[in-house]
């Protein structure tokens, strides 16, 4: 297998697609993350199944994933991105943190994670701390009302609920610069006119 996605074949259908993105690849944890993403329809590249995350708990290491064939992979020179898309608890920031670092280095390829904070048509009076700190934090600048987002910005919405309208805009907002992760950009002050508060990573 190329992606260890879930297939009946060696190569799964989405990298047998020649109209895919071969420039990216989006690193999830199970094949069912791939499909939560396709739902979207927001990334047109291809994905690296990792097989978990890493778990000292559960003795899980790196070398229990599949890392190094991730690796291998960017031996291709047509790559130019890899996202995170781990979940967001203790155990997938583990592992976006240690691919960060890994992969950081890397000459000519880019590492971004996916964005997070408060989901879309969300209450802010419902959201527990850690969700509105990280919106919070990531905020981003709006240009002009109903045109608040951009590339290179944190977003409000929640990459990590499965409902696909949540999950699509956050993708789609992705962060483009490198994982805050391994280097952190500081926020820009926020305006205090209602149109303009948002969020920037």
């Amino acid at each position: 297998e190329i992606c260890f996605n879930v297939t009946d074949q060696d190569v799964c259908r989405i990298c047998r697609d020649p109209k895919r993105d071969a420039s990216s690849i989006c690193v999830v944890e199970e094949s069912k993350d791939v499909v939560a993403i396709e739902r979207t329809r927001e990334f047109r590249g291809r994905y690296h199944v990792l097989g978990g995350s890493i778990s000292p708990i559960a003795g899980r290491g790196p070398g229990d994933l599949h890392i190094a064939e991730l690796v291998r992979r960017l031996s291709d020179a047509a790559i130019t991105e890899v996202i995170l898309a781990t979940n967001p608890n203790l155990e997938g920031e583990a592992t976006a943190t240690y691919l960060s670092r890994l992969l950081g280095q890397t000459p000519g390829i880019r590492i971004t994670r996916l964005a997070s904070g408060l989901p879309a048509g969300a209450d802010l009076e419902y959201a527990d701390e850690v969700t509105l700190g990280r919106a919070c934090s990531g905020r981003r600048t709006c240009s002009a009302p109903g045109n608040c987002c951009h590339w290179g910005k944190a977003c409000l919405a929640s990459p990590w609920t499965r409902e696909t309208p949540a999950a699509g805009w956050a993708f789609a907002r992705r962060c483009r610069i490198p994982c805050p992760l391994s280097a952190r950009r500081p926020a820009t002050p926020m305006s205090s006119t209602p149109s303009a508060m948002a969020i920037t990573a």
